[in-house]
Protein backbone atom coordinates (compact mmCIF):
# COMPACT_ATOMS: atom_id res chain seq x y z
CA UNK A 1 0.00 0.00 0.00
CA UNK A 2 2.74 2.22 0.88
CA UNK A 3 4.52 1.91 -2.31
CA UNK A 4 1.22 2.70 -4.46
CA UNK A 5 0.53 5.35 -2.36
CA UNK A 6 4.01 7.12 -3.31
CA UNK A 7 3.07 6.72 -7.22
CA UNK A 8 0.23 9.92 -6.28
CA UNK A 9 1.16 13.53 -6.29
CA UNK A 10 1.98 14.75 -2.74
CA UNK A 11 -0.24 17.48 -0.74
CA UNK A 12 1.25 18.36 2.42
CA UNK A 13 -0.05 20.84 5.27
CA UNK A 14 3.63 22.51 7.24
CA UNK A 15 3.95 24.92 9.79
CA UNK A 16 6.34 26.56 12.47
CA UNK A 17 6.47 28.96 14.94
CA UNK A 18 9.33 30.78 16.52
CA UNK A 19 10.40 33.51 18.42
CA UNK A 20 13.22 35.45 18.09
CA UNK A 21 15.21 37.41 19.56
CA UNK A 22 17.68 39.73 18.51
CA UNK A 23 19.70 41.92 20.54
CA UNK A 24 22.86 43.50 20.75
CA UNK A 25 24.28 40.82 23.40
CA UNK A 26 23.06 37.93 25.09
CA UNK A 27 20.76 39.68 28.00
CA UNK A 28 19.04 41.11 25.72
CA UNK A 29 18.34 38.53 22.68
CA UNK A 30 16.71 36.88 25.53
CA UNK A 31 14.28 39.93 26.90
CA UNK A 32 13.50 40.35 23.21
CA UNK A 33 12.53 36.81 22.99
CA UNK A 34 9.60 36.61 25.02
CA UNK A 35 8.34 40.03 23.30
CA UNK A 36 5.08 39.40 21.14
CA UNK A 37 6.19 41.56 18.66
CA UNK A 38 9.25 38.87 17.51
CA UNK A 39 7.22 35.86 17.62
CA UNK A 40 7.13 34.21 14.21
CA UNK A 41 3.98 31.88 12.11
CA UNK A 42 4.13 30.50 8.93
CA UNK A 43 1.57 28.16 7.72
CA UNK A 44 1.23 26.48 4.29
CA UNK A 45 0.36 23.71 2.26
CA UNK A 46 3.59 22.38 -0.24
CA UNK A 47 1.99 20.51 -3.47
CA UNK A 48 4.32 18.16 -5.43
CA UNK A 49 4.05 17.26 -9.01
CA UNK A 50 7.04 14.64 -10.20
CA UNK A 51 8.32 16.21 -13.37
CA UNK A 52 9.96 12.89 -14.84
CA UNK A 53 6.64 11.00 -14.91
CA UNK A 54 7.25 9.59 -11.41
CA UNK A 55 8.62 6.62 -12.85
CA UNK A 56 11.28 6.12 -9.49
CA UNK A 57 7.94 5.31 -7.58
CA UNK A 58 6.34 3.31 -10.00
CA UNK A 59 9.28 1.42 -11.04
CA UNK A 60 9.06 0.92 -6.91
CA UNK A 61 5.81 0.06 -6.93
CA UNK A 62 5.91 -2.56 -9.68
CA UNK A 63 8.78 -4.11 -7.82
CA UNK A 64 6.35 -4.32 -4.85
CA UNK A 65 3.84 -6.21 -6.45
CA UNK A 66 6.26 -8.64 -8.02
CA UNK A 67 7.54 -9.30 -4.60
CA UNK A 68 4.44 -9.62 -3.23
CA UNK A 69 3.67 -12.15 -6.41
CA UNK A 70 6.38 -13.75 -5.85
CA UNK A 71 5.97 -14.50 -1.71
CA UNK A 72 2.73 -15.80 -2.57
CA UNK A 73 3.77 -18.47 -5.00
CA UNK A 74 6.11 -19.59 -2.32
CA UNK A 75 3.88 -19.81 0.15
CA UNK A 76 1.46 -22.01 -2.73
CA UNK A 77 5.02 -24.01 -3.29
CA UNK A 78 5.60 -24.88 0.64
CA UNK A 79 1.33 -25.15 0.68
CA UNK A 80 2.17 -28.27 -1.92
CA UNK A 81 4.86 -29.85 -0.30
CA UNK A 82 3.27 -29.90 3.38
CA UNK A 83 0.28 -31.89 1.25
CA UNK A 84 2.50 -33.92 -0.67
CA UNK A 85 4.75 -34.49 2.83
CA UNK A 86 1.61 -35.56 4.90
CA UNK A 87 0.56 -37.62 1.73
CA UNK A 88 3.46 -39.47 1.74
CA UNK A 89 3.76 -39.84 5.22
CA UNK A 90 -0.32 -41.41 5.29
CA UNK A 91 0.78 -43.91 2.31
CA UNK A 92 3.51 -45.02 4.72
CA UNK A 93 1.53 -45.58 7.93
CA UNK A 94 -1.07 -47.55 5.60
CA UNK A 95 1.66 -49.66 4.09
CA UNK A 96 3.87 -50.30 7.31
CA UNK A 97 0.18 -51.61 8.72
CA UNK A 98 -0.35 -53.29 6.19
CA UNK A 99 3.26 -55.40 6.79
CA UNK A 100 2.18 -55.43 10.28
CA UNK A 101 -0.70 -57.50 10.18
CA UNK A 102 1.16 -59.79 7.12
CA UNK A 103 4.02 -60.53 9.24
CA UNK A 104 1.50 -61.67 12.50
CA UNK A 105 0.03 -63.80 9.86
CA UNK A 106 3.27 -65.41 9.20
CA UNK A 107 4.34 -65.70 12.96
CA UNK A 108 0.93 -67.39 13.16
CA UNK A 109 1.14 -69.62 10.36
CA UNK A 110 5.04 -70.34 12.07
CA UNK A 111 3.79 -71.24 14.78
CA UNK A 112 1.27 -73.74 13.73
CA UNK A 113 3.97 -75.28 11.32
CA UNK A 114 6.39 -75.84 14.99
CA UNK A 115 3.42 -77.45 16.74
CA UNK A 116 2.50 -79.83 13.94
CA UNK A 117 6.62 -80.70 13.34
CA UNK A 118 6.86 -81.27 17.08
CA UNK A 119 3.60 -83.08 17.23
CA UNK A 120 5.56 -85.81 14.15
CA UNK A 121 8.67 -85.56 16.08
CA UNK A 122 6.77 -86.48 19.38
CA UNK A 123 5.07 -89.70 16.99
CA UNK A 124 8.72 -90.56 15.40
CA UNK A 125 8.05 -88.91 12.27
CA UNK A 126 10.31 -86.46 12.12
CA UNK A 127 13.47 -85.06 13.16
CA UNK A 128 15.59 -82.90 15.36
CA UNK A 129 17.08 -80.75 12.18
CA UNK A 130 13.49 -80.33 10.83
CA UNK A 131 12.01 -79.17 14.26
CA UNK A 132 15.22 -76.53 14.42
CA UNK A 133 14.84 -75.12 11.18
CA UNK A 134 10.39 -74.60 11.97
CA UNK A 135 11.89 -72.88 15.07
CA UNK A 136 14.43 -71.13 12.90
CA UNK A 137 11.74 -69.78 10.44
CA UNK A 138 9.34 -68.80 13.64
CA UNK A 139 12.03 -66.44 15.00
CA UNK A 140 12.86 -65.15 11.83
CA UNK A 141 9.08 -64.88 11.61
CA UNK A 142 8.99 -62.96 14.89
CA UNK A 143 11.96 -60.86 14.30
CA UNK A 144 10.36 -59.62 10.85
CA UNK A 145 7.15 -58.60 12.92
CA UNK A 146 8.87 -56.62 15.49
CA UNK A 147 10.16 -54.91 12.76
CA UNK A 148 7.31 -54.05 11.07
CA UNK A 149 5.89 -52.89 14.66
CA UNK A 150 9.19 -50.32 14.76
CA UNK A 151 8.80 -49.16 11.17
CA UNK A 152 4.89 -48.73 11.76
CA UNK A 153 5.60 -46.47 14.77
CA UNK A 154 7.96 -44.63 13.06
CA UNK A 155 5.37 -43.96 10.03
CA UNK A 156 2.93 -42.60 12.94
CA UNK A 157 6.05 -40.18 14.36
CA UNK A 158 6.32 -39.23 10.63
CA UNK A 159 2.93 -38.32 10.04
CA UNK A 160 2.38 -36.36 13.07
CA UNK A 161 5.63 -33.80 11.84
CA UNK A 162 3.91 -34.06 8.54
CA UNK A 163 0.98 -32.42 10.17
CA UNK A 164 2.89 -30.78 12.61
CA UNK A 165 1.11 -32.43 15.84
CA UNK A 166 3.68 -34.16 17.24
CA UNK A 167 4.05 -32.15 20.37
CA UNK A 168 0.50 -32.56 20.83
CA UNK A 169 -0.12 -36.10 19.98
CA UNK A 170 2.82 -36.82 22.94
CA UNK A 171 0.81 -34.76 25.25
CA UNK A 172 3.73 -31.94 25.28
CA UNK A 173 2.39 -28.51 25.06
CA UNK A 174 3.80 -24.80 24.33
CA UNK A 175 3.61 -21.86 26.47
CA UNK A 176 3.87 -19.21 24.82
CA UNK A 177 4.03 -15.59 26.91
CA UNK A 178 2.44 -13.11 25.11
CA UNK A 179 4.88 -9.76 24.70
CA UNK A 180 3.32 -6.44 26.28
Amino acid sequence: MYAKNQTYPELDLKGSYGLNGLGEDLDASTDQLWDPNYRTWEVGLQFRIPLSGNRKNRGEFNAAKKRKEQALLELKAIEVSVVNSVDTAIQKVQNTAAQVSYFSEAVSYNKQLLAAELARLDAGKSNSRIVLEKEENLLRAREAALDSLVNYQRAVVELDMAEGSLLVSHGIEIMQEVLR
